[in-house]
Order: C-alpha cells, then structure tokens, then sequence
C-alpha cells in the first residue's frame, strides 16, 4: 500500500480522532472516485493510552459500508477488568482487532494476535493449496490450519505460553494486575500535581501518564501569586523545559532507579511513566516522582530563572 492511499484522520483537543472529521473525508474520497478500504482507530495509543471515540467511529463505519480495524495491540486485554471494558467500548464492533500478550497480559515476546468477526475473511485473504499442501486441508472447523490464516507456513505455537499462564495463575490474578497498574497510574498524578516542580500534560489512560516540569510551577516556585503575580515573559520557554525534560529523564535511567520514556504530546516533549508492570508498587511510583522533582529543584534552569529570589 501506497504512503499515498493513507489518510490521516485529525484528532481532536483530547488527541483522539474526531468521528464527525472522519465521515467527512470518506464521503469527500468517495465524490473524488476513491473508497476506503478500512478504518484504523486505535484503542490504547503506545505514547500516552488514548482511546479513540470507539462506538462513535463504529458508527460512521456501519453507516458507510467500511471494515472497521482497531489496532488494540496495547490496550486491548484491559476489557479483562471492569475498568478496562469501559474505556473500551465499542471495541466489540470492530470487524477486526489485533491485541499483544507482551503488553498488558505480560507475557514474554513474540505474543501478537488478530481477531477477526469472521474467520473466512482471513481464509480468503490467506488460504493457498499447492500439491505438497493438498492432504494438510482441513476436513472441519475443530481442524484448524494456521496456515491458512495467515502469511507463515511454519511457526512456533506462540500460544502455549498463553495458555500455560492462564492456566496457571488464572484469569482473576490478570484481572488484578491490570486493575493495579491503572491505580498507580492514578496515584502517580496525585504524586505529580503535589509536585512544587511537575505537572501532567496527558492524564492517566490504560496506565500510562505523560508528565514533565512546569514552566509556570518552575517560575512561581520562590514566589507567592498572590502578592507576585506571574509576569507571562518570566516563564521558561517551551523549548528550554523540553530540553530540561530530557536531561531529567536521561539522569533518572542513569541512576538506575527505574527506566522511562518520552513522548511528544500536544507540541511538547515530556516523561512518559507506564505503570503495566505486576512487580510495581506506590513506592516505586513515589520514589520516580519524588527524585525527578528533586532533580528538576536542583537544575540550574530553574535556580537561576527570573522568578527565583
């Protein structure tokens, strides 16, 4: 497929794709002579968790006749927990979505998955019967041929350690996990907002929150509002706390204490913190919070800016 036959949808102030933009260029495409093949909406983004408006898309798919895709690779096993399912809804519309058990259902590598609404579209896409494959056709639905749902001929059964962990620990203790990892997430907003240095730029979605420095906390540290009010060409420019987030970021995986990522949202770069981890408690998430603060007080950026005394 061409770079150009992909259309971009907008998103809107949240992120998130905008249903009502989405309609709008399909029906354009469709006066120009061009269909859409597919929708791709997205449940669970890698950068920051967002979910796209799941039944609102669904809706202008069933509406227009089109395949509606939900890449769910990140946030898909979250319907495990009743936290997850509502986030999620609509999810059970798509006439296809592909989930990963490395991510929210912890499992090693080499775990990703596809789920179709019906099996004989992959069959179709899919099936070939040379001579040396005639006497492997399947004789009923119970025999399945995972070649024929797929490009791989030869493959590993990536499953078993899928059914080996359901089986062994039980769906309950999955349930749990996700449920926990979703509260530190929580948790490691209220830790950010009681930051004097940090704040949230995206809030907590499927465990995952996005934060970095402040410009105006940074500024207003040494100065009371009330009496001093914030002079707008004091703050720290954008591009100066972007920086300082990186350096902050680069000195936490140094130190060994934990390992983030970062994330550009809305036009500014900032700390990524997934809290999906089962071994994960609010000390950690504590501990993170608490050392960045400590290194953004100790920056000389923000000791040596207007607001400071």
């Amino acid at each position: 497929m061409r770079r150009a036959d992909v259309r971009l949808v907008p998103t809107d102030a949240h992120g998130q794709m905008d249903p009502q933009a989405l309609a709008e260029m399909i029906g354009a495409d469709r006066a120009n002579g061009r269909s859409a093949i597919a929708v791709c909406a997205t449940a669970g983004t890698t950068g920051a968790g967002l979910v796209d408006p799941l039944n609102a898309i669904a809706d202008v798919c069933a509406k227009q006749g089109v395949w509606l895709h939900v890449d769910a690779a990140f946030g898909g096993f979250a319907v495990l927990c009743d936290e997850g399912r509502q986030l999620l809804q609509g999810l059970e519309r798509a006439d296809s979505v592909a989930v990963d058990a490395h991510k929210m259902l912890f499992q090693p590598y080499e775990a990703g998955c596809i789920v179709v609404r019906d099996v004989r579209n992959l069959v179709a896409a899919f099936s070939e019967s040379p001579d040396y494959l005639h006497d492997t056709q399947s004789i009923n639905e119970l025999n399945v041929n995972f070649f024929e749902r797929g490009l791989q001929l030869t493959r590993t059964c990536r499953a078993l350690k899928v059914w080996v962990s359901v089986h062994s620990f039980g769906l309950g203790s999955f349930r749990s996990a996700i449920a926990k990892a979703f509260e530190l997430a929580r948790y490691a907003e209220e830790c950010i907002e009681a930051s004097p240095v940090l704040e949230v730029i995206s809030r907590p979605s499927l465990g995952i929150l996005v934060f970095g420095v402040s410009p105006i906390l940074a500024t207003a540290d040494c100065k009371d509002p009330q009496t001093q009010p914030l002079d707008p060409n004091e703050q720290i420019s954008k591009t100066a706390i972007d920086d300082l987030n990186m350096r902050l970021l680069g000195r936490l995986n140094d130190s060994g204490l934990a390992y983030l990522s970062s994330v550009t949202i809305r036009g500014r770069r900032g700390i990524r913190m997934c809290t999906v981890n089962h071994k994960a408690c609010r000390d950690d998430v504590r501990g993170i919070i608490d050392t960045l603060s400590l290194y953004a007080a100790e920056s000389e950026l923000i000791s040596t800016s207007p607001a400071s005394p």
